[in-house]
């Protein structure tokens, strides 16, 4: 009965489940015993930890040039995710769809082009 869990070929999804769990609980008890308690910092525990001044407005004002670059970067950053599939099946690729992908990168070049003269992007 038991020679047949020995010989199991789910021994090796046991073996590392169990070091794990082992490693957690030690780990956990670990930082549980050795836990100090220091003083708090109201301004650390703050919801505004960020950089901002916790005491000033609630209102502070943002330029637009922030947002605009985050969406920039999400766009081409999406983008060039798509390139990566393409970069791994470069040599296996047919004609047609190499040419695809150069129509692609001629988009997305095309897209710099048109927010630089724009001035959304700035050198």
């Amino acid at each position: 009965m038991y020679d047949n869990f020995t010989n199991s070929e789910y021994n090796i999804l046991i073996y590392p489940l169990i070091i794990s769990i082992f490693l957690a609980v030690t780990i956990i008890s670990l930082t549980l015993m050795i836990n100090f308690q220091t003083r708090v910092d109201a301004e650390k525990s703050s919801a505004y930890e960020c950089g901002f001044n916790p005491f000033s407005e609630n209102r502070n004002r943002f330029e637009i040039s922030f947002y605009l670059v985050s969406i920039l970067f999400i766009i081409f950053d999406v983008e060039i995710l798509f390139l990566f599939p393409f970069s791994k099946m470069g040599n296996y690729l047919p004609y047609s769809q190499f040419l695809t992908i150069f129509f692609f990168l001629g988009i997305l070049i095309l897209g710099v082009i048109i927010e630089i003269r724009k001035n959304a992007i700035s050198f």
